[in-house]
């Protein structure tokens, strides 16, 4: 263990620091990147596929490997007397089931309430895109309003290489910012509508382009996380009741409202005004105080996922299919640690001196 001068970063090799339990209502997100377009799968629980599963164990089938013409290894399992090879969805829960299975911690650091932990895996390996961040800088993506104009929907247009933009990035410009409610693979040469939501009740004007910008804090993201899953079920039980009022295909909206109530209460919070309810320039009011917060946390070699807890709870955990990706993405991850750390109740606002 080694400690910093002035006491800012205690360091550990996959040691936890403090008491770091998953919150009451804890969710986990996997994005499968595919070939075309983003798969979001979904943390629902495909019960007739478990039971079976579970019956085909109780009743001493341990099932016999498989590799089928694609390469993918598959297990298939003898249940009431007959063999039935697992569904593509099965298949994708087994293998997230077993890469779980890999991931430890490498690095942890921690600062006051504050704690990182650096994760590795055993899915990590070498990318095959571009962030949004970097394609953008570079001049191979370009972001764009709809047409005229809609709120829940913006464009990407990819040049010679596919991107991956994520969930909780934003961006600025256009008639008004926006969040990305989900990660989404973008296709190279390709225009690809993407669901988001708004950070600005107060503005709708003429702009067209966005900029890239920030991540949200992860206390922001985890509110919407939970918008985008109780959305998600409403849109299943419209489907449900044959009432002919669901979307042909899932929305991944917010729910906008919920998201302009929460810019407006931590205006409250923090007693900062927007003249265009923007959440941007309340993130503006702590950078002098997050800055040091970030420099603070450096991104350890070889790690490919991301650990958060706040207060001696777990408030995130991500992970990425490449160190290099996680590097890249590294200081916007810690910014949103930081500002949901500013933003924890325990805090009123941060001060430290520069690390």
């Amino acid at each position: 263990r080694r400690q910093r001068q002035g006491g800012e970063v205690g360091w550990s090799s996959g040691v936890d620091h403090g008491a770091i339990v998953p919150p009451p209502r804890a969710s986990l997100a996997v994005t499968a990147l595919t070939a075309g377009r983003a798969q979001p799968l979904q943390a629902r629980t495909t019960r007739a596929a478990d039971d079976a599963e579970a019956r085909g164990r109780r009743e001493g089938e341990k099932g016999r490997w498989r590799r089928d013409s694609q390469g993918v290894t598959t297990r298939a399992y003898g249940v009431d007397g007959m063999e039935g090879q697992l569904t593509r969805e099965q298949q994708v829960r087994e293998q997230v089931r077993t890469a779980l299975g890999t991931v430890r911690p490498l690095v942890t650091m921690s600062r006051d309430g504050l704690v990182i932990t650096a994760l590795e895996w055993g899915a990590a390996g070498q990318a095959a895109y571009e962030t949004a961040t970097a394609a953008a800088a570079a001049g191979d993506l370009e972001l764009r309003e709809q047409g005229s104009g809609e709120v829940p929907t913006i464009e990407a247009v990819t040049r010679t290489k596919p991107v991956v933009i994520f969930a909780g990035d934003t961006v600025v410009g256009g008639k008004q910012n926006r969040i990305i409610n989900i990660t989404v693979w973008l296709p190279a040469k390709a225009v690809t509508a993407i669901p988001v939501s708004c950070l600005e009740l107060g503005r709708w004007n003429q702009g067209y382009a966005f900029a890239t910008s920030r991540k949200v804090d992860y206390l922001m993201r985890a509110r919407m996380s939970d918008q985008l899953a109780d959305v998600a079920m409403l849109e299943q039980q419209m489907a449900a009741d044959g009432s002919g009022h669901a979307p042909v295909h899932r929305s991944y909206a917010a729910n906008q409202g919920d998201v302009w109530a929460e810019i407006s209460a931590k205006e409250a919070r923090i007693g900062v005004h927007s003249r265009t309810s923007a959440l941007h320039d309340l993130y503006e009011r702590e950078a002098i105080d997050l800055g040091a917060l970030v420099r603070a946390f450096p991104c350890p070699s070889g790690a490919s996922g991301i650990a958060v807890g706040i207060g001696g709870k777990l408030v995130a955990a991500e992970l990425f299919d490449a160190p290099s990706t996680l590097a890249e993405q590294w200081p916007r991850l810690i910014e949103g640690a930081a500002s949901a750390y500013a933003d924890h109740p325990s805090r009123q606002r941060l001060s430290f001196p520069p690390a």
